[in-house]
């Protein structure tokens, strides 16, 4: 059993990027937002966003932009909390 210290430090040098996303709803429980809960140093590398500058703070407000975006981030991450899934993927952004 990994107990909590040990699974931040395995999430921490993942070889590639992990972040923990609080999801926002609307009243029909769509997906509009989502807010950065944890992020590692492979997330900072591979996305230019630091730590520091986004943890509590919505996707939305760093990137205000990103609903415009030809790949609809807070859907598929919405989905994925909704639904309860797990999913790997591969996704370039500006």
């Amino acid at each position: 059993m990994i107990d909590g210290i040990e699974y931040k430090k395995i999430l921490k040098n993942l070889p590639f990027g992990y972040a923990l996303h609080k999801i926002e709803l609307d009243n029909n429980g769509f997906p509009i937002d989502y807010e950065y809960i944890d992020v590692n140093e492979s997330f900072e590398k591979f996305t230019g966003l630091k730590k520091e500058n986004v943890l509590g703070k919505k996707i939305t407000e760093i990137l205000p932009n990103i609903k415009n975006s030809e790949f609809d981030w807070i859907k598929y991450y919405g989905d994925i909390a909704i639904n309860g899934s797990e999913n790997e993927f591969e996704q370039y952004s500006e």
